[in-house]
């Protein structure tokens, strides 16, 4: 008897779908029982091409998921890249864009290839396309190598096509440097248990399975690819104490980080990851025990929340209406006119506001609350809450807003290409801080322009009489003690203390 084929799937919208199953084996790898992509059609002839080419596209992926982790020579690296420098010439080659132009994309990637964060972020979706292109799955050391490679191959064919725009067509003497691709001469299987790659796969795993934040995975992973990339190795064995001393003394006098970030960020990623590995009897010895990073008591200049006036500037301003023709997105601008309003309400999360959908405002007891919880994206505590809604909030519109709002996230619509909320949300909240410092004007450096609405509320809870233990429970802080966990706090309480803040008047001086 044949098999079914698989075939697109066509919805209520008339838009075309594929679904398929993911096959048992790579279910925790690929994290979900069913794969659904749209195929951005209504046609059923240009479905069946596209979905034929979908399903192509996830049989290479799947087979690069059930092959071995890989670490490349530099010279193969550099081999891949030459498929991103023929798909420049292929684009723009003989037509390319303005002078003008192609200098600007030179200068926003100045200085991209000296911060790994930045890195992942401007090349990242090239690096996996590359690679799935090969077949193939590479440990951190490499990827990290890979990407500041495409970096350099993008800036080599920038170069070349800013001369083909000023009618230079001379050919680019650079042109022959990337080597052959030849995978079984020079691809080398890393010993896998053993590498800080695979104890941060581990690490990652507990981590999804204790439903740890997804922005916490992406930080650790930055932090330990930031060690591979300094001791030009990836064996978790070799790592000594003076080694990872060293890292944070590089980390501090030549990236300069505070001793904090080092200490708290950088040097704790590591310990969390090293220490997964030993708790699995996979290494001996901890590389990061006894090493110590200074942290010098900073002077307070200023509180870390928004004074009256700024945050009056900023309320001020986020009422303002944006131009029809403004070049924002429309999930940005109810983000810039909403979450500066919410946040000073409630001292929440920036991510955790930035996440809400319509489905999040429910009535609980008759009064009127915000839903913080996983199920929109990330919360810190991993614990869902209810945050009563101030007046001034409904007396605003929040209400309506969020009413007349289709389903689904407020800020953002998600990508089906990228379709994580955490990133999505961390994009609008993003673009919120920017443009108080871009348009409001506080560029204070020791204000951070969205988590000030925390330390803001926390002081003004203390102005207006707000219990210690119900203000911790709207923000959604936890402290760990026995008493706070015994009983709920429910929304009367809350609503009953949040009540005690008085209405912002905007008229006039602060």
């Amino acid at each position: 008897m044949a098999l079914p084929m698989s075939r697109p799937i066509k919805l209520k919208n008339g838009v075309y779908y594929l679904q398929k199953r993911v096959p048992v084996d790579l279910l925790d790898k690929v994290g979900r029982k069913t794969i659904k992509v749209s195929l951005f059609t209504k046609d059923p002839m240009a479905a069946k091409i596209r979905h034929a080419q979908k399903l192509q596209e996830l049989d290479t992926e799947w087979a690069s998921l059930r092959s071995d982790v890989l670490t490349l020579s530099f010279k193969q690296v550099v081999a891949l890249t030459k498929q991103r420098y023929d798909f420049f010439l292929a684009q723009f080659g003989d037509n390319p864009p303005s002078v003008a132009s192609t200098q600007n994309e030179l200068d926003m990637r100045k200085g991209v290839d000296q911060d790994a964060e930045r890195l992942e972020i401007w090349y990242g979706r090239t690096a996996d396309t590359i690679l799935l292109a090969h077949g193939i799955r590479v440990d951190l050391g490499t990827r990290h190598t890979l990407l500041r490679q495409i970096h350099s191959t993008d800036i080599q064919s920038l170069e070349l096509i800013k001369r083909n725009a000023e009618g230079n067509f001379s050919p680019d003497p650079m042109a022959d440097r990337f080597p052959e691709w030849v995978p079984e001469k020079t691809v080398v299987a890393l010993p896998v248990e053993a590498s800080l790659s695979h104890l941060f796969d581990l690490w990652e795993k507990d981590h999804k399975a204790d439903n740890g934040a997804t922005r916490t995975a992406s930080d650790f992973a930055h932090k330990v690819r930031s060690l591979i990339a300094f001791l030009k190795y990836d064996d978790a064995a070799r790592v000594t104490p003076l080694e990872i001393s060293k890292w944070c003394d590089c980390l501090r006098h030549e990236k300069g980080l505070s001793g904090k970030t080092i200490r708290d960020k950088y040097l704790s990623a590591v310990k969390a990851v090293v220490r997964t590995g030993m708790n699995k009897q996979i290494i001996v010895s901890d590389p990061t025990k006894g090493v110590v990073v200074k942290v010098s008591k900073q002077q307070k200049l200023r509180s870390k929340g928004y004074t009256d006036t700024e945050a009056l500037d900023i309320l001020r301003h986020a009422k303002q209406p944006f131009r029809a023709d403004s070049r924002r997105s429309a999930g940005n601008k109810r983000a810039i006119r909403w979450l500066p309003w919410i946040c000073a309400f409630t001292g929440a999360r920036s991510g955790e506001i930035a996440q809400l959908r319509k489905e999040d405002l429910i009535d609980q007891d008759g009064i009127k609350c915000l839903k913080i919880t996983p199920e929109a994206g990330s919360v810190k505590t991993g614990n869902v809450r209810l945050v009563p809604i101030h007046p001034q909030l409904i007396e605003q519109g929040l209400l309506a807003f969020i009413q007349n709002s289709p389903k689904g996230h407020l800020f953002f619509d998600l990508d089906p290409k990228n379709p994580d909320p955490q990133k999505r949300a961390s994009s609008a909240y993003k673009k919120v801080g920017g443009w108080i410092r871009d348009t409001v004007g506080i560029v204070d450096p020791s204000v951070q322009p969205n988590h000030a609405w925390r330390h803001r509320f926390k002081t003004i809870s203390r102005d207006y009489g707000l219990g210690s233990e119900y203000s911790e429970a709207i923000m959604g802080h936890e402290d760990g003690k026995a008493a706070t966990s015994c009983g709920e706090i429910g929304p009367k309480a809350l609503y009953r203390e949040i009540i005690k803040l008085p209405h912002i008047e905007l008229a006039g001086k602060p």
